[in-house]
């Protein structure tokens, strides 16, 4: 089975690498521009994997609840591991990694393997702070992003 797993985690990653670039950094309406993505190429190759944090909906802030849209440029978000999947996964082109989310002075984060918005619920009244951190499939972090959020 863990074979099985592998093979097609390797299929997948090759059928991506088939699809242009602005594909493999869509994240539904945030489609990367072409301009800016020739920019984030370097001469040897493309630049290291970004995270970019929109602002939280101030409509679902005031009833406690997180709604966050990101963005991802130079790596596919997708719910792979390695302590999982094989440390063949850390291997694979395009680059495959996930979101470490925390809120507060929390000890605990959660993994969030998708390109859908960061959604949960509920914050009480007062200032948090929720750190976000862009890591590979092996878990070792490569951006990090913190915002402030407000529930009023």
């Amino acid at each position: 089975m863990k074979m099985n797993v592998r093979c097609l985690a390797v299929s997948f990653a090759a059928g991506l690498s088939a699809m242009s670039p602005v594909h493999a950094v869509d994240h539904g309406s945030h489609a990367a521009a072409p301009a800016k993505e020739a920019a984030s190429h370097k001469a040897g190759g493309v630049s290291a994997p970004r995270l970019i944090l929109d602002a939280p909906r101030a409509d679902f802030l005031k009833k406690g609840y997180v709604f966050l849209p990101f963005r991802v440029e130079n790596m596919t978000i997708l719910p792979m591991y390695a302590e999982i999947h094989g440390e063949e996964i850390t291997r694979l082109k395009p680059t495959i990694g996930h979101l470490h989310v925390k809120v507060d002075d929390n000890a605990w984060s959660w993994i969030h393997g998708q390109t859908d918005p960061i959604y949960f619920s509920t914050l009480p009244a007062g200032v948090h702070h929720m750190t976000v951190e862009l890591a590979d499939a092996a878990h070792n972090v490569i951006d990090t992003q913190t915002i402030e959020l407000r529930v009023p």
